[in-house]
Parts: structure tokens; sequence; C-alpha cells
């Protein structure tokens, strides 16, 4: 039953009162309750201060600046990133949904769009708040699910200590809190992961039904809650597709150009027939499996054939290790498949008819194949061992626990109780995670996060088990002393050793690594050392006392206490401290806040996004004329910059430039007088400056 271990069964009639006397916190608390208490309690985690500071080179501000030009240009299926010669005008390198969701935010907040006004999104703290609220929602959604499957599966009490494990590793807490395409991704597959655990685990149980006029339909939320996501995620780019899309086809020494509901008459046709086939659903297990193949075609939108693939080869790994087939009829793969390709293929189409193979090859030739087999723009080094060093500092303060739990979890997991082939879905979801980044030739320490919550789940029935009894004590105390707190300890070693190993938490979603394996210069004044070594400490001496049975009550209650403190020290002190220094926001605002009309930005020898989008692209606008764009990068960047500033001057000039660059800079200014008025005007952050000088 819902709420109670999955092996016991519900306490007899004629004891309620007893029952009720016995049953934990989390039992006494209805399924709407706690379910609120849930996503109010990450809510809580990640919302605050998430807008209060600016976007993180290179990506936040890279996808931000994709997202502006869709909401500027009214264009809601081609993707635009015109800000460097270095790149063609066109972005194609990730799919459209982070871009849909943060333009209809920029939309929605009224910021963003054709008449804004200069200097909007360096002054205003609106672009931050628009893009990453939707990330902390998406952190959410995997939260939930975690704990929705986990609560119907194990226990009530092993749900919330997953949720807790997935919201307070620092991975997931920290790319929750970034405009990324890897939240929308990742939010949504653990969600379909999740109700596809349910739907091949849970009791399943006749919809009640109800007539609406000529139809009778499914009357339960659950079928409310995905025909209104199906229909969002669907109507609208169908019909915005049928009336925006040009079709050309050659037809004998002419090009007959038909209207776009031409190409996506098929698509209006299968929506219709999968709108038929829901409404007629009479077993619970069908809503969710179409609810996580629709989540699985987000997943595809947000980050490619990686989010129909890995929830794919989970599920078919688990029926061929429990040899239970005749689930294949359940999974009804034919309607999921053409539900996947009436949520994410019209987009993919509609790139196709406008711009051809030459999209086809760079998505997925380039950064899938290419990435995958061959190596591309990253970490390509580094074997089976390449993440468990970076999983000691995602899972902090869980990493002891995790060294213990993911073992002893796959040991009990097996396919003759309920819990048992949960645990095993489970552990080959953690498995297969980590095998499909470890085999990818690419690597980025931020592609571990599929596998986080599913280690959240691991973990979370690891503590329940061991709150209930089921696990010894001796091997437990045993396992943590030779591994679990050996590999903390090394992990709180690596970030505290020098002012700037803390460095190595950012490289859980940023990637200066690729550029210098010491990572930029850290700020001399900001040390996190005593922070890391002290909640790395109490993480330990609660660990430690958990595996007691007489303080594991609550030694696991402080372990929650530190995790959260954690997290908030992440969040709320760590990222905002150190965006001064990652971010651009506060040069290009000084910018903007001194400047006089007709007053220049030169971006020189800058490739790092923010530049791009604090400035609203004015230097590099396509409305433009080649000789008046202000970014001086790769081929002939000093003739080029020499001759606009002959071309400008007796103008003042601002500059935004890497700092160990200013020297070289003075000495390629043109004017005499130049090299003498230019000087620095803010210099609050470590890696940028701005300068100005009257040219």
């Amino acid at each position: 039953m819902y709420g109670a271990r999955a092996e016991t069964t519900a306490a007899p009639a004629d004891q309620p009162v007893a029952a009720a006397a016995h049953a934990s916190i989390w039992d006494r608390l209805t399924e709407r309750q706690i379910h609120l208490l849930v996503i109010g309690a990450c809510l809580l985690i990640y919302l605050p201060f998430c807008g209060s500071y600016g976007f993180w080179d290179p990506w936040e501000g890279h996808y931000a600046e994709v997202a502006r030009q869709m909401r500027m240009r009214g264009d809601w299926i081609s993707l635009w990133w015109p800000g460097s010669p270095m790149d063609r005008a066109e972005f194609w390198s990730k799919p459209v949904f982070t871009f849909w969701v943060e333009a209809l935010m920029f939309k929605l907040f009224g910021i963003a769009g054709p008449d804004a006004p200069a200097g909007q999104m360096a002054l205003s703290a609106l672009p931050e708040w628009a893009c990453r609220v939707p990330m902390a929602l998406f952190g959410a959604l995997g939260v939930w699910s975690v704990f929705y499957a986990t609560a119907r599966l194990v226990s009530r009490r092993a749900a919330v200590l997953a949720a807790l494990v997935c919201a307070t590793s620092p991975m997931y807490f920290f790319i929750s809190r970034q405009a990324m395409t890897d939240m929308p991704f990742v939010g949504p597959m653990t969600a379909a992961l999740c109700l596809g655990a349910l739907a091949l685990l849970d009791e399943d149980a006749e919809l009640p039904r109800r007539r609406w006029g000529p139809l009778e339909v499914p009357h339960t939320p659950l079928f409310y809650g995905f025909a209104a996501l199906f229909i969002v995620l669907t109507v609208p780019q169908l019909l915005y597709n049928s009336i925006e899309l040009r079709l050309a086809v050659p037809l004998g020494g002419r090009r007959l150009i038909l209207p776009g509901i031409v190409p996506m008459a098929p698509y209006i046709a299968l929506w219709a027939w999968f709108c038929f086939r829901i409404v007629h659903a009479r077993k619970r297990s069908q809503l969710q499996l179409n609810l996580a193949y629709t989540l699985c075609g987000v997943s595809a939108l947000a980050k490619g054939l990686v989010g129909i693939a890995l929830p794919g080869v989970v599920l078919m790994l688990f029926l061929a290790v429990t040899w239970d087939w005749k689930q294949l009829r359940r999974l009804d793969i034919v309607s999921g498949l053409l539900n996947i390709v009436v949520v994410a293929f019209p987009w993919y189409h509609a790139m196709l008819i406008r711009h051809g193979m030459p999209f086809w090859s760079e998505l997925f030739g380039d950064n899938h194949w290419r990435r995958l087999a061959i190596g591309r723009h990253g970490d390509n080094t580094g074997k089976f061992n390449y993440y468990v060093r970076e999983l000691g500092y995602a899972l902090l303060p869980w990493t002891a626990l995790a060294a213990v739990a993911v073992p002893a979890a796959l040991l009990r997991a097996r396919p003759t109780s309920t819990r048992g082939k949960y645990l095993l879905y489970a552990g080959l979801w953690a498995l297969l995670g980590y095998a499909l980044v470890t085999i990818s030739m690419t690597k980025f320490h931020h592609y571990i996060l599929p596998a986080i919550p599913a280690l959240a789940i691991l973990i979370g029935w690891f503590l329940d088990a061991l709150l209930a009894g089921e696990i010894a004590v001796a091997p437990t105390t045993a396992a943590l002393a030779c591994f679990g707190l050996p590999m903390m300890a090394l992990a709180v070693w690596d970030l505290s050793q020098t002012p700037q190993s803390a460095q190595r938490l950012l490289w859980l979603f940023d990637y200066d690594y690729i550029n210098n394996p010491r990572g930029r210069t850290w700020p001399e004044q900001l040390h996190y050392a005593p922070w890391i070594v002290t909640f790395g400490c109490l993480g330990a001496t609660a660990t430690v006392l958990c595996a007691l049975p007489k303080t594991r009550k609550w030694a696991l209650s402080a372990l929650a206490v530190v995790a959260v403190g954690f997290t908030f020290f992440g969040l709320d002190k760590f990222l905002l401290e150190l965006s001064p220094h990652w971010s651009q926001k506060h040069l290009l605002a000084t910018y903007y806040k001194m400047r006089q009309p007709n007053e220049r930005l030169v971006a020189w020898q800058m490739y790092w996004r923010g530049e791009t989008f604090y400035s609203s692209n004015e230097i590099y606008d396509p409305k433009l004329p080649r000789e008046e764009k202000t970014v001086f990068l790769q081929e002939r960047n000093v003739e080029n910059l020499q001759e606009w500033l002959r071309h400008h001057g007796g103008q003042r000039v601002f500059f935004v430039v890497e700092r160990a660059r200013m020297p070289t800079l003075q000495s390629l200014m043109v004017n005499p007088s130049a090299k003498q008025t230019l000087h620095i005007v803010d210099d609050t952050n470590n890696k940028f400056v701005l300068a100005v000088a009257d040219n």
C-alpha cells in the first residue's frame, strides 16, 4: 500500500488507533500534504536568490542569447547565435526545448523583445529570474519523481530520504540553478524513468470514467494532467509549423511551394489517433507509460537522442535481466514511440525543411556521434574511473554512504519482490547512466548527472533499511571504515587543500578545466576551505553514528541538516560570492551606466558569450555592416581593431577584455592620446575588465 513498507501488510481494521500511534511522521500526512511538502521544500531550497547574480560564462549566457534571438525575431523554429566571426549565425548544437522555455519566460516577463531598451539585459535582474526559475522547477520535478516512485514501491520514509539525497547532492542542486540544457533534459527523463518503474512494478488499477458529452474519458488527475501537458507540447508547434513553414518540392524544372500543413499532416493525423487511444485507456499503467513517453519526447527536444535512448535501454535491460518479457505488451512500445514522434519530431522535421542536411549533420553527426565516438571539445581522457572522483564531489555529504549503499542495494536487487525489482531497476539506471558517459570519448564532469537520481534512490533505500534494522551493523561499519569514509575524506581534501581547490565544485557544472587543468585564477580574498572541511567533518561524524543502532535516528537527522546546510552554502553563498568573477553582467551594467549616446563597446579577443548576451548583441548585430561590428577575434583581429579605431577617432570607446590582455591592448591603440587615456573603470572581475579610452 502507498506509504507502507513493500513487504508488510496493512494494519487490521480493528487496530486503527494502535497503527496511528506507531506510524511515522511521514505516514501521518495525507498524500496531498506529503507531495506538497516535498515540492515546496525543494523549491524553498532552489528558488531564493536564483535571479540575483549574473549568467555564468560560457554556457548560461550562450543559451540565453539563443533564447533572446528567438524572442526578438519571433521565430520559434530556427535557432540563432550571430555573436562572433568564429561561428555561423545559426545555432545547431542543441535542440530547441530549453530555448522555447527561456524565450517564453522572456515574453512573460516582458523583456528581450524587438523594442527592448539598450542595456536591459545588463541593468535588469529579470533575465536571470526568467531563465533560472524553470530550471529550478525541472529540478524539483526530478526530485518529486524520485519521491513518488520510491514511496509507492518501498516506503514513504525511504522516499523522503531518496528525495533529500537527490535534492542536496551538489551536482544536482548546482545544475538546478544553472540556465543550461541539462536540467530540462534530466528532470523530465527522471520523471519518465520513475513513471516507467511504477507502470511495471506497482499494483495496476482500473481507471474511473466520466462522460463528457459524447465521450467517456478516464476521470483521474493523472489523465487530466497528462492531457494538458500533451496538448501544450504538441498543439502550438503543430499549428505554428503549419502556418510558418514552406516546403519546396522539385517538379520538373520548377519548384512547387507547399504550405506547412502538408508536411505536418502526418503528425496531425498521428496526434488525432493517439488522442483517440488515450481517451480509451482503461488502466492506470497506460496513463503512466504514456506520460513517460511524452516526457522522453521532452528530453529528446532538450538534449537529443539520449533522452530516448537511456530510458529505452534501461527498460529493455530490466526486462532482459528479470526475463519478464510479457511486460512488453503492457509497455505498448509502438504507441509509445508514436507518442514520442508527435511530441518531438515536428521540430526536427521543420528544421530539416528549413535548413536541410547541414543542420542534421551538425546536431547528430558532430554533437552526437562525434562526441561519443571520436571526441569533440571536451576532456577526451580518462577511462572507467573518470567519474568516480566526480561522484565523490557530486554527492557530498552523502559520499561515504553512497560507497556502501550502492553495492548493498545491488546485492539486494533480486526480481523476487517488488522492492527487489525496484532496486534492480534503479541499479541498472545508475550503472547504464555511468556506462554511457564512460564510453563517450568526450567527457564533461556534468555528464554523470542522469545517474544522480538513481543513486539517490539506492541511498534512500539503504538508509531506510538501516533505520528498520534490516542492515547488519558490523558489515556496515566495516564498509564505511574501509571504503566510504576514505573516499569522502579524499573528496574533502581535494576540495580544500588550497583556496583554488574549491573550484572543483564549480567544475560540476562549468568547464574551465578544459581550457586549463588548474582552472582560472582564483579570487585571492575568497577562502572556502574552512566551510568545506567543517561540513565534511560534520557529515563524516553523522555518517559514522548512522551505523550505530543507539544513535542512528538522531545521526541521520543531523546528516540531513548538514546536507541541507551545505546546499544553502553552495547556492546562496558560494555561487553568489563567486559570480562576479565568472559573469560579465556587472561589467556590462557599468558600461551602460557610464556610456553616452553613440559610444560603442569593443570586445577584443573575447569568446565567452556573456559579452554578446548582456550587450543584446549590439557588438555583432547582423544588421550592422561589417565595418561597424565591434568583435575582434581570430584572424586579423589586430589589424581589424586598429582599422576600426582609425575610422572612429574622436570618440570615447569602451573595451571588455581579459585582464591579462590589457598591456597588449594599450600597445594597439593607434592614437597616442588613447594610449595615455586607456584605463580600467571596472575591475571587480578577476578575469575580465571594462576599460575606456578617449580615441
